[in-house]
């Protein structure tokens, strides 16, 4: 049986965590975004800048998972005021999917949002990406009817939101 690991990202983290949602966006996103945004949005390297720049200036919260020692999952939410969270970001690596890893970030970032006194969590979603947004669901989270044009694309977004 696998262990899954989840636990606090550290700075020095940041190159695998962007190669793991540079990953993940490339199988999760295919069919909703174009091949050229996936290519503006999936370089490693520039990721890391990016990834860089939030870790650095936001008040969030990073976790990355592993089964065995293998960083394969990642996880990041922030404060949106002093009642509601979001929950910005979940990448993990197709390898995984439907082994409990994103479970268990969920999880963890449920927790500590609920221990940090938050009395709700938001997220946003690709209108198109089910998958996603059937593991939301499991997890408590359903749409607020509040939709939005992506900055990848206009693809549709929705909100989806659950109470502690």
């Amino acid at each position: 049986m696998c262990k899954i690991v989840v636990r606090e990202a550290r700075r020095s983290e940041l190159p695998i965590i962007a190669k793991i949602q540079c990953l993940s966006w490339r199988s999760a996103f295919s069919d909703i975004i174009t091949q050229q945004t996936m290519a503006k949005y999936t370089d490693s390297d520039k990721c890391s800048q990016m990834l860089e720049r939030v870790y650095g200036s936001e008040a969030g919260h990073m976790y990355i998972a592993g089964i065995n020692g293998k960083a394969c999952g990642t996880l990041f939410w922030k404060p949106i005021d002093r009642q509601r969270a979001e929950i910005v970001s979940l990448h993990t690596l197709k390898r995984v999917w439907g082994t409990g890893v994103g479970r268990a970030l969920m999880n963890r970032a449920l927790l500590d949002i609920y221990n940090a006194g938050f009395f709700s969590a938001e997220l946003w979603v690709f209108k198109e990406n089910f998958r996603a947004r059937k593991f939301y669901v499991k997890h408590g989270f359903l749409p607020t009817g509040d939709e939005r044009a992506s900055v990848y694309d206009r693809a549709a977004e929705m909100r989806c939101r659950r109470l502690m």
